[in-house]
């Protein structure tokens, strides 16, 4: 169980602050129950009501990530690779279900895989579609947040970060 003011991960929101645990009343049922009460470390006006005994919404919310996990993550990441399907609708089916899940290593490929497609792409004059450019923006979103809360640094480092540990290992 979590404690107030603790920071976690959740879902595909980032990290969260755990504002408070209380009793509210819960709409469904018109009973009262103990609450989560997240609130984004990026957007101040969301706050993000988790009712405690809901296993399947707890289960999105996870520890964050430490200086030696996301350095597992980044160095691991070389022997793994996202392929690239042709097919529009089973590429994006598959790239939500990684955004959406709790694997960083399979969302760091996905955004290797993507990179890599664009250039791809860029070598014939051609752009992504919007649709893959959205993945990749909130996949990149997704880490450079909780990167950035995990090693303690700007999230205009993120990258630069992960860059020179690629180089080095």
């Amino acid at each position: 169980m979590y404690k107030k003011n603790d920071y976690i991960r959740y879902s595909t929101v980032g990290i969260c602050k755990i504002e408070d645990i209380r009793k509210m009343n819960n709409p469904m049922n018109n009973e009262l129950v103990f609450y989560y009460i997240l609130k984004p470390v990026d957007n101040d006006l969301s706050t993000i009501y988790i009712p405690v005994d809901n296993e399947k919404l707890v289960s999105k919310m996870n520890k964050n990530l430490c200086k030696e996990e996301i350095d597992d993550i980044i160095t691991s990441m070389k022997h793994n690779e996202i392929s690239w399907d042709s097919d529009r609708n089973i590429r994006l089916d598959a790239y939500r279900k990684i955004v959406n899940g709790d694997d960083r290593k399979k969302i760091m490929e996905l955004i290797d895989c993507i990179y890599s497609r664009r250039e791809q792409l860029r070598e014939s004059n051609k752009k992504l579609s919007s649709t893959d450019e959205q993945i990749l923006k909130q996949a990149e979103k997704l880490i450079d947040s909780e990167f950035s809360f995990g090693l303690n640094i700007p999230r205009e480092e993120v990258g630069k970060y992960i860059r020179e540990k690629l180089t080095t290992h």
